[in-house]
């Protein structure tokens, strides 16, 4: 007997009412609306059936390119008294989504209530997906003539250790092309780049350079820092860190708080993994400038971790969302 069974069995009708305790339980709980149209329980004109129903052909109508009207307008019966109104802010979710609307794709997946643990968890994780930049990245290229779908496809087909100086080749005059799109995101690109280098296993530093070259210093260090940050957290810092020094605009305050994070993270890492000579004497030198700059830092401790456990998963949530 499945979850959804065991409650229609104990609380039989109650599941109509909202505020009841079947209701509750019935909501929370519904991760699958097959499971209730496919309930031997429930005759096939109850309420519950048919509002299942209705989910699952507006679901099907907005996922499979074909939109059909009726089943979007049958879903107006549905409102915050039933309990498959958490599926129905899912649904209008992914309409709102498919049609371009990013916003109010976010705003329907937000108010999921997070008790639907199931349901709210991936409306969640699709929100990460659509906000990662380099997801909007690529939706942004679609839009563009195709002469810059045709960079990225040539970068990515040059991607291997023997066409290395093609990739090289095509890597500067794709970024001088690109640089001339207007709203150009120069990390989200450049760190697009440095994963297809590492992924391919070609020459890291013959790459770096030619960023720096067409990027600039911050930018090209930024995306080395961003794109490798999964890799290694000590690299990643590095970087980050030579990127605000040679950065020749005001060092903001969310760089600054990444900047922590990232040497709070490192740290971590070093207790478990021992600590790198190399990377301690390159870290001191940078800390020196960087403590010229007014930042500065501290090692972890259970206490200030306790304390700064909200803010350090923030930033944290920040830097995996770049790195998606």
């Amino acid at each position: 007997m499945s979850d959804i069974d065991f409650l229609l069995k104990r609380y039989r009708d109650d599941v109509l009412k909202p505020g009841s305790r079947g209701f509750e339980e019935m909501r929370k709980r519904l991760i699958n609306p097959l499971h209730v149209t496919n309930s031997a329980l429930l005759p096939e004109e109850h309420p519950l059936k048919i509002q299942g129903y209705i989910i699952l052909d507006a679901f099907e109508s907005v996922t499979n390119g074909m939109e059909n009207p009726q089943a979007l307008g049958d879903l107006e019966t549905i409102d915050h008294r039933s309990v498959f109104y958490p599926w129905k802010l899912l649904v209008l979710g992914l309409k709102a989504f498919y049609s371009g609307d990013d916003t109010t794709c976010r705003q329907l997946l937000g108010q999921i209530p997070q008790d639907c643990d199931a349901l709210h968890r991936l409306a969640s994780d699709f929100i990460k997906e659509i906000y990662s930049p380099h997801k909007r990245f690529f939706k942004e290229v679609w839009s563009l003539p195709p002469v810059f779908r045709d960079t990225l496809e040539q970068l990515e087909a040059s991607a291997t250790v023997e066409t290395q100086d093609i990739f090289l080749e095509i890597l500067e005059e794709s970024t001088r092309l690109w640089q001339k799109q207007q709203d150009f995101d120069k990390i989200v690109f450049g760190t697009w780049v440095i994963r297809l280098t590492h992924s391919g296993d070609l020459d890291l530093r013959a790459v770096i350079r030619s960023l720096m070259k067409t990027l600039g210093l911050y930018c090209a260090e930024q995306s080395v820092a961003l794109a490798l940050y999964r890799e290694s957290i000590e690299t990643a810092v590095l970087f980050y860190a030579r990127s605000l020094l040679d950065k020749q605009e005001p060092i903001t305050f969310e760089e600054r708080t990444l900047l922590r994070e990232m040497y709070r993270q490192t740290v971590l890492y070093q207790q478990d993994a021992g600590i790198d000579d190399d990377f301690e004497r390159e870290w001191t030198v940078l800390s020196t400038h960087l403590g010229q700059l007014g930042i500065t830092f501290s090692e972890p401790s259970a206490k200030r971790e306790n304390k700064r456990d909200r803010s350090w998963k923030k930033h944290s949530a920040q830097l995996d969302l770049f790195a998606s």
